[in-house]
């Protein structure tokens, strides 16, 4: 789902001659109505005879990571795993719902800003995930490619921010581990220019430090958090 432009040429393979039979573009640059299949992944059908050669030809261009397994399946295969798939995706972001709900009651009950807080953390997280999987694009801004693209990198700013706040103020950092406490800050601005940035900066960099950001909060928190412990 990753992808910006994929484009499949299908040949039929006789004699030594190539018959152009197919040609599919695809990819986030364009909407998502414009893909043959309605999957949060590109898939691209065909039929293929008893005893005929196809040849395919893939095409791929994109600022991210050149990821993209292949796989053929047979139709009644690929519904069978797409059924398990959207099961699956429901019980994760069904969790992830929960735990909203749950934080928005007791915020609402003790009026526990850190609460708040975390919700907001769990949210944009949560809304990583689905433009991470492609169902974001799928589900909830199908007609937007350019959004599409940049709501990754705006997501994970996002994402760090709340999350470094949260730290910040769940382990009273400025009281307890004042040295913690300026790197998270840093994190925090650095989350703030992540997002903003995500809007006219290129995504190349953008996303760059999005996969950089994350890893900063993680080997700053934990540590942070033993050293609370102790």
């Amino acid at each position: 789902p990753l992808l910006d432009k994929v484009q499949l040429y299908t040949f039929s393979t006789q004699n030594g001659h190539h018959d152009l039979l197919q040609h599919e573009i695809t990819g986030r640059d364009f909407p998502f109505k414009n893909r043959v299949i309605e999957h949060r992944n590109f898939v691209f059908p065909f039929v293929m005879h008893a005893k005929e050669k196809l040849t395919f030809l893939l095409r791929i261009e994109t600022d991210d990571g050149m990821i993209f397994p292949l796989s053929i399946w047979k139709p009644e295969y690929f519904t069978k795993r797409v059924q398990v798939e959207q099961f699956m995706f429901g019980i994760y972001y069904g969790i992830i719902m929960v735990m909203i709900l749950y934080n928005l009651f007791i915020f609402i009950s003790t009026r526990d800003r850190n609460y708040l807080i975390y919700i907001l953390y769990i949210s944009f997280f949560g809304m990583f995930q689905l433009a991470m999987n492609g169902l974001a694009v799928q589900y909830l801004w199908p007609e937007t490619p350019w959004w599409g693209i940049r709501a990754n990198p705006f997501l994970i700013g996002m994402s760090a921010l709340f999350g470094s706040y949260f730290s910040i103020r769940f382990l009273n950092m400025p009281v307890n581990i004042p040295k913690f406490n300026r790197v998270m800050q840093f994190l925090l601005v650095m989350s703030i220019i992540l997002a903003v940035s995500s809007f006219f900066a290129d995504y190349s960099i953008t996303i760059v430090a999005g996969q950089i950001l994350p890893l900063a909060m993680i080997f700053t928190g934990i540590p942070a958090a033993i050293v609370c412990l102790r």
